[in-house]
């Protein structure tokens, strides 16, 4: 089991790296020794190769100097374990050993299990590889971190030099004062292995030892500071609270991690998920901060909750009675009409929230954008790994379990009790035991939990002939369906309810016909342009067959007088449609004969009421005194008047011959001009 508490030292240093996933590139720290020297320093030797020489012919990213780091000190041994001899400066044989890592930091350990093994014939030559050593099948191995050793002969072989960790090396009691350097010296114990973590090969570690084994409580003689001893390189390894499952803190698909160690002992939660072009599934693929954003559908569609549906707004939408159609084109909650909420966030009951609050989805599925899907669906990691919620981890045969945790037979860390636990499809084993894992799920809004997996509560689920089910209750197919104009809903094959137009299936009739869903006149809504009218269901002219009377005009189908309608100003009289005319400035007294209905007058006439002129005009009737002996005047009560000036006969005449003439060419040109509309 890990000693998670000896974790401690590495992991609080790089928490907030880690809980942020960043690590600063151009970060930059110096190891000191307790004689003030810093290293690593140049090499005494021309013509030596340096580390730093050695890491550029390696293509590996590190500053020899500014990356040296004596952390981490001690590994997580994988199941993939080697170790290499890469670079050696020194004349001396050198070995490598591993060793338990002891509970007291500062103890000499009691014993060590070599790797590179050296004897008084040597041994320890650059390019040794040694892959076949598994430190976590070895029977000495205590399911904890293990730190590395130099070894070399002494009179015995493997004779352990120097420590990874730096504290269990000699400590410098006399180092004060000025050192050899001229930089102060502070007691301390001697640091003689640097660590480089591989910017090129996954969870490995370039260790660089210095190999003179002279370092005391007052000197480190013998040892020049370059690290370009004995330098190994050692893969199928992980750091202290390295190779766990993190949040990166980044948005979208790139929030899962796993954490690495980095340079100068710094832990960082990097991202295992890359950004790919965003497309409507109700996932943020390109880790900008928004979800579905962009167009990602067919022409009039819009992505909601990763689907492509139509928009709201158009013909057919399908708000239920409880929502309405945003701005956007969504249907929506009343109350979440006009709230605005962040991105990553939705209305619920008008307060914005993440999707996935108080959701619990059933193991191993976790939510993400309010859909409770299993992360490592479809993701492959290969041999000696497994998935963790979508992030692909050693197997934990080769990279034991945390407290509280064991290894089950898959390959994965599960509570303790279940690691030899088989549970049935559904199931999902707690203390020990199997149960539903939909016992303690709160899905999503709309979903039901059903054999361990969140999906549509209408799944499963039939309802009679004209009703639907939404959120898993069967309702009237129509219920929330809202038509345009012209349109009703109609449950429709699939009996979602669906708009079609609101005549289908209406008989009206003879004469009548349907209009939006209604029974009218069958010249209901027809608008035709003057002068045809609207008959039988078709615009006609209703004059076109119909020949009327000289004094007679055709309007609307029927032959009218053409003075019937027509209003002439005061003094004039309609005849034959047109106005003209006077009335005389004065009528006679009391005449001898007359018409009231336009009869001739003779020596004094008069209007009485609606008749011309007559003998017996009263002046209180509207008739007056003539003073123009022998003329006559004709009029009408209303329309406009013709007036007939006679000649010097007392009892009137016809007129002039000339007058007829014109009132003739007036008719001619009226008829022509009705004739033209």
């Amino acid at each position: 089991m890990i000693d998670l508490n000896y974790v401690g030292r590495w992991y609080r240093s790089a928490l907030v790296l880690c809980l942020f996933g960043a690590f600063s590139a151009t970060a930059r720290a110096t190891v000191t020794e307790p004689n003030g020297v810093i290293v690593p320093g140049p090499s005494n030797t021309p013509s030596e190769t340096t580390l730093q020489q050695y890491f550029t012919s390696q293509s590996e990213m590190i500053n020899a100097a500014n990356d040296a780091s004596t952390d981490p000190g001690v590994f997580q041994p994988l199941c993939n374990f080697k170790a290499t001899l890469v670079l050696s400066q020194s004349g001396a044989t050198g070995g490598l050993a591993w060793y338990n890592v002891p509970a007291d930091p500062t103890s000499v350990p009691t014993a060590i299990y070599p790797i590179i093994q050296v004897t008084a014939a040597g041994g320890g030559t650059v390019g040794t590889v040694v892959s076949s050593t598994d430190i976590t099948s070895n029977t000495n191995y205590q399911n904890g971190f293990v730190g590395f050793a130099l070894t070399k002969y002494t009179g015995s072989p493997n004779t352990p030099v120097y420590y990874s960790e730096y504290m269990r090396n000699q400590n410098c009691t006399g180092c004060t004062g000025t050192g050899p350097t001229g930089n102060p010296q502070m007691p301390g114990h001697w640091k003689m292995a640097l660590m480089y973590p591989s910017t090129v090969t996954p969870s490995a570690y370039f260790v660089a030892f210095e190999d003179w084994e002279g370092a005391n409580n007052t000197t480190w003689f013998g040892n020049d500071g370059d690290f370009n001893d004995k330098v190994f390189k050692i893969e199928g390894v992980t750091c202290g609270g390295g190779g766990v499952v993190c949040d990166t803190m980044q948005p979208g698909v790139c929030s899962p991690g796993l954490t690495e160690c980095q340079a100068l002992g710094q832990i960082v939660c990097k991202p295992q998920v890359a950004p790919t072009p965003e497309k409507c599934d109700g996932l943020d693929n390109d880790c900008n901060g928004m979800t579905d954003e962009g167009d990602l559908c067919p022409t009039g569609q819009i992505c909601d909750h990763g689907a492509c549906v139509h928009q709201c707004g158009e013909v057919l939408y399908t708000c239920t009675a409880d929502q309405v159609c945003n701005a956007a084109g969504y249907c929506v909650e009343t109350a979440c009409a006009n709230v605005t909420c962040d991105s990553g966030q939705q209305c619920v009951h008008g307060a914005c929230k993440a999707p996935c609050d108080g959701v619990v989805c059933p193991a191993p599925t976790v939510c993400l954008v309010g859909v409770c899907s299993d992360p490592c669906v479809g993701v492959d990691c290969g041999a000696g790994k497994v998935c963790d919620k979508g992030v692909c981890l050693s197997s934990c045969a080769c990279n034991p379990c945390a407290a509280g945790t064991s290894c089950a037979a898959d390959g994965r860390c599960v509570p303790t009790g279940c690691e030899k636990v088989t549970c049935a499809a559904g199931q999902t084993c707690q203390a020990g035991a199997c149960v539903d894992a939909c016992l303690s799920a709160v899905c999503p809004a709309g979903q039901k939990c059903q054999a361990g997996a969140c999906i549509d509560a209408c799944t499963g689920v039939t309802c009679p002939a004209g009703q639907k089910c939404t959120a898993g209750t069967c309702a009237d197919s129509c219920a929330g369906v809202t038509c345009g104009p012209g349109l009703k809903c109609t449950p429709g094959t699939d009996n979602q309810g669906s708009c079609v137009d609101a005549c289908q299936g209406v008989d009206c009739g003879a004469g009548k016909k349907c209009n939006a869903g209604t029974c009218g006149s069958d010249c209901l809504g027809v608008t035709c342009p003057a002068p045809e009218v609207c008959m039988a269901g078709a615009c006609v002219d209703p004059c076109a067959n119909l020949t009327c009377a000289a004094t007679e005009v055709c309007r609307a189908g029927a032959c009218v007088d053409r003075c019937d309608g027509v209003m002439c100003t005061a003094g004039q009289t309609c005849q034959f449609g047109v106005c003209g005319g006077t009335v005389p400035s004065s009528g006679g007294s009391a005449g001898t004969s007359g018409a009231s209905a336009g009869g001739s007058g003779g020596a004094a006439s008069g209007a009485s009421g609606a008749g011309a002129g007559g003998a017996g005009g009263s002046p209180s009737a509207g008739g007056s005194t003539n003073p123009d002996k022998g003329k006559a005047s004709h009029t009408t009560q209303a329309g406009c008047g013709c007036r007939l000036q006679g000649g010097d006969d007392e009892e009137g005449g016809d007129g002039p011959p000339i007058a007829l003439a014109l009132l003739m060419a007036a008719l001619v040109a009226r008829r022509r001009a009705e004739r033209a509309q």
